[in-house]
C-alpha cells in the first residue's frame, strides 16, 4: 500500500513539471491518508495558486494555521497568495508575521524583497535580498530578485557577478533565464537576451514571462521601437508618483513649445515632433506588434488578444491617414472630424486590450472608450450628413484627455495597493 510520502514525492514532482491538475489528485490520495500533514497542505495550496483558484488555496492555508498554529509555512503561503494578488501591504504584514516566527528561512526574505520589488523601492529589496542569500547562497529566488534590483540601480558589474552566479546555481531554471534576458534587454544587448528567452522558452514553453521578453526582443531589432522601448525601462525604475511627475513636466514641456512656435516659426517642426513622440508612445506595444506580424516567428508568438490590438491600430492609422488625404486635399471639414476621430479612438481601444492595471475599476476605462465611440460616430454622422460641426466634438476631446489622465493616475492607484 502506498504511503502519503509516495504520494507527497508524485504531487510535488508533478507541480514542479506545471501540471498541477494532476498534482492535486496525487496530493489528495496523501491528504485522504494523513488530513493534517503540512507540507501536503502546503503542496495543495501551491498547486490552487498556480491555477489561480484563491478560495481552494485560502482553505487549505487556513488549515495548515489551524493544525500547525507555531508553524510560520501556513502566514507564508498567505504572504504569497496576497502578493499574487497584487495585495503589497496584506502580504508584507503575513511576510512579517512568518519571518518573526521563524527569521532563518531565505525564502520568506524573498518574498519580503519581492513586495519592495513591486513597489520599485530597490534599495529596501536588495537589502532583504542579501538577508536571505547570508542564511542561503544559492537561493533561486534571492538570486534572481538581486538580479533584478542591481540592474534597476545600474550596478552594473554587480549585475554581470549576480547573472553569472544565478546561471551557475540554476542553469536549468527558465524563469533565472528569463529574468537575465530581461536585465540584458535593458542594458540593450539585444542579441544575448533572445538566447536566454529562447532557453527560457525551451525550459518551459508556456512561461508568458518568456515569451513577452522573446517577442520584445524581436521588436527591439528595429532602432526606433529600441528608443521608445529603453524609455519604457526608464519610466519603469520610479515609481508611479514619479512617473507621473515626468510625464506632467514633459506635457508642460510641449505645451510650452506649442506656445513658442507661434513667435518663432522655426520651433513648429521641432514641436511637431515631440507630439508625433508622445502619440506614438501610447501606441507604440500594438504598433510594434502589428510589424512583428510581418514576421514569420514574431507572429506565432504573439496572442490573440495582441492580435486584435494590433489590428485595431492598424485600421485606426490607415482610416486617420486615409481622412488626413482627404482634408489636405478637399478642405472639407469631415476629413478633419474624421482625422481626429481615426488617430485618438485607438488610444483607448488598444489599451483595452493590454490594460494590466487598473484591474478592479476596469469598466471605468471600458465605459469612457464605449462614450468617446459613440460621441465620435455621432459628430461623423452629423458632419457628413448635416453639414454642421457641434460642441460634442469639443466634449469628445475633453473626455479623450480625461481618459489619459485616467490611465496614468490608475497605474499609480495600482502601485499603491
Amino acid at each position: 500500500m502506498n504511503t502519503a510520502e509516495h504520494y507527497l514525492e508524485q504531487g510535488v514532482r508533478l507541480r514542479t513539471n506545471n501540471k498541477p491538475k494532476e498534482a492535486i489528485t496525487e496530493l489528495t490520495k496523501a491528504l485522504d491518508l494523513e488530513p493534517t500533514h503540512e507540507f501536503v497542505l502546503a503542496e495543495l495550496v501551491l498547486c490552487y495558486l498556480a491555477l489561480s483558484d484563491y478560495t481552494s488555496a485560502n482553505f487549505f492555508t487556513d488549515e495548515i494555521c489551524h493544525y500547525h498554529p507555531k508553524s510560520a509555512l501556513g502566514v507564508y503561503l498567505k504572504a504569497t497568495m496576497a502578493l499574487q494578488k497584487d495585495q503589497l501591504a496584506v502580504a508584507e504584514d503575513y511576510i512579517r508575521q512568518a519571518i518573526q516566527l521563524n527569521p532563518f528561512v531565505a525564502e520568506f526574505w524573498a518574498v519580503l524583497s519581492a513586495i519592495y520589488i513591486q513597489r520599485k523601492s530597490w534599495s529596501e529589496a536588495l537589502k532583504y535580498v542579501h538577508k536571505g542569500l547570508e542564511l542561503e547562497p544559492d537561493n533561486n529566488a534571492c538570486l534572481n530578485y538581486q538580479t533584478i534590483c542591481l540592474n534597476q540601480l545600474g550596478h552594473t558589474e554587480l549585475l554581470q557577478d549576480s547573472m553569472e552566479e544565478t546561471l551557475y546555481n540554476n542553469p536549468n531554471d527558465a524563469f533565472s533565464h528569463a529574468n537575465i534576458g530581461w536585465a540584458l534587454l535593458q542594458n540593450q544587448e539585444v542579441e544575448q537576451a533572445k538566447t536566454h528567452f529562447a532557453e527560457a522558452l525551451r525550459l518551459d514553453p508556456n512561461m508568458k514571462f518568456a515569451r513577452h521578453g522573446m517577442i520584445e526582443s524581436i521588436k527591439s531589432q528595429n532602432w526606433i521601437y529600441r528608443q521608445f522601448l529603453a524609455f519604457s525601462f526608464f519610466l519603469s525604475k520610479h515609481n508611479g508618483l514619479v512617473q507621473l511627475a515626468i510625464i506632467i513636466g514633459l506635457m508642460m514641456g510641449a505645451n510650452y513649445l506649442g506656445d513658442l512656435s507661434d513667435q518663432y516659426p522655426w520651433i513648429l517642426p521641432i514641436y511637431l515632433l515631440v507630439v508625433v513622440v508622445f502619440y506614438v508612445s501610447w501606441i507604440i506595444e500594438p504598433l510594434g506588434n502589428l510589424f512583428l506580424r510581418l514576421n514569420k516567428f514574431g507572429n506565432l508568438a504573439l496572442s490573440p488578444t495582441e492580435k486584435r490590438a494590433s489590428e485595431i491600430v492598424g485600421i485606426g492609422l490607415v482610416g486617420g491617414i486615409a481622412s488626413t488625404i482627404y482634408y489636405f486635399t478637399t478642405g472639407a471639414t469631415a476629413g478633419w472630424i474624421c482625422l481626429l476621430f481615426c488617430f485618438t479612438i485607438i488610444i483607448p481601444l488598444s489599451q483595452c486590450f493590454s490594460m494590466g492595471f487598473i484591474k478592479n475599476r476596469k469598466w471605468l476605462p471600458l465605459s469612457i472608450t464605449g462614450v468617446l465611440i459613440l460621441m465620435g460616430a455621432f459628430n461623423i454622422v452629423l458632419v457628413t450628413s448635416l453639414h454642421k460641426v457641434s460642441n460634442f466634438i469639443t466634449y469628445y476631446e475633453y473626455l479623450f484627455v480625461a481618459y489619459l489622465w485616467l490611465i496614468n493616475l490608475g497605474v499609480i492607484k495600482e502601485e499603491e495597493i
